[in-house]
């Protein structure tokens, strides 16, 4: 009998641990594999096309290009994760954003830089931001945003570690309401020019804030429980 005990605790405990890794995400609320298709996996709006090319497993954009998402992220509490790449070929101090907050009428968003630095750009000297290196030239990384809608503790995670953290209080990370009824969230797209070539693998949505467990096993490429395309 004890023998039973034992082996059946040791089977749970090895299922349990074989698990972990999944069970630490929630379901998506959207689900953007960008396999041939534009299309939300989950129902939802799908993504706007601009500038590019939608291949077998991505989306390959132009400078100038990338996409767009209306209607299917919170303004304040929300969860994004985005597996992409893009050129850095510019400048040692160039600029290129990755998300757009506002719509184009602001500056405010998530940029990289050409020495691979990942920056909260606030408008002020002290902009949240990590060392170089943190987004490298020419390869996927994977970025997960995070912000808590009543405290606006926005969390930024590159390749499932926690890059920075600050605290939102000017609402730079809410996203706008173009037509006052559907939020938007726009992709490699900047009003000055500070945008450039790349590729976009795929695109999650959360209505909850995720933690770090969840962050690095999105990193590692695990799949919400609701979610079937990579």
């Amino acid at each position: 009998m004890k023998r039973f005990v034992l082996a059946t605790a040791f089977l749970l405990a090895t299922t349990l641990a074989t698990a972990s890794p999944a069970s630490t995400l929630p379901p998506a609320s959207h689900a953007y594999g960008l396999n041939s298709s534009f299309a939300d996996e989950l129902g939802g709006p799908s993504m706007g096309h601009q500038i590019g090319h939608l291949l077998l497993t991505s989306f390959k954009f132009r400078t100038g290009g990338g996409t767009s998402l209306t209607g299917a992220v919170a303004a304040a509490t929300y969860s994004v994760e985005m597996r992409f790449k893009v050129s850095l070929t510019g400048s040692a101090d160039s600029a290129y954003r990755l998300l757009d907050f506002k719509n184009g009428f602001s500056d405010l968003g998530l940029y990289a830089y050409s020495n691979g630095i990942l920056q909260f750009y606030q408008g002020h000297f002290d902009n949240p931001q990590t060392g170089p290196g943190v987004i490298p030239a020419n390869q996927f990384v994977d970025i997960l945003i995070t912000r808590e809608g009543s405290s606006g503790v926005v969390n930024i995670y590159a390749g499932g570690t926690l890059a920075f953290t600050f605290i939102d209080s000017a609402g730079d990370a809410i996203l706008d309401s173009p037509d006052s009824v559907h939020t938007k969230l726009g992709f490699f797209v900047d009003n000055n020019g500070e945008h450039g070539p790349g590729a976009l693998d795929h695109v999650r949505v959360f209505d909850t804030v995720l933690n770090a467990a969840a962050a690095s096993a999105l990193a590692q490429g695990k799949l919400p429980p609701n979610v079937t395309q990579k």
